[in-house]
């Protein structure tokens, strides 16, 4: 399959799927160039960061990861992974930062879901009136 140069999207899916295949240099590849064409596109780096832990390649990963959660940090999945890769090279202090941001994060979404359930059982009760 021929890809055009600039595709990001393109690149990035090829990378997906050689990285479910364990492809990891094709992986690498793919997933690099996404990130040349579009290095603001939180997704390419993350999935970079986890074809290079994959390798082994834990210091890489964690810059590629750490990048990810720059661009898009409200996402969990991507301080997971950076919190997974954290924990391998043994910087437990900030894997614990990452994980209790997420912990917050998730009590605040919490929040927001029961604020919701309220007001519109309010809003069904006033209809219903």
């Amino acid at each position: 399959v021929q890809l055009a140069g600039d595709d990001a999207e393109a690149w990035h899916f090829r990378g997906i799927v050689a990285f479910n295949r364990r492809q990891m240099t094709e992986a690498l590849e793919y997933f690099g160039r996404a990130i040349e064409c579009n290095p603001q596109e939180p997704d390419y780096a993350n999935n970079l960061g986890l074809a290079l832990q994959a390798v082994g390649l834990y210091h890489d990963a964690k810059r590629y990861l750490t990048r990810a959660v720059e661009l898009r940090g409200q996402l969990a999945v991507h301080r997971v992974n950076l919190a997974n890769v954290l924990n391998v090279l043994e910087e437990f202090e900030a894997a614990e930062a990452m994980a209790r941001v997420n912990r917050e994060a998730r009590q605040r979404a919490d929040l927001r879901r029961a604020v919701r359930t309220v007001r519109d059982a309010a809003a069904f009760v006033e209809v219903d009136v």
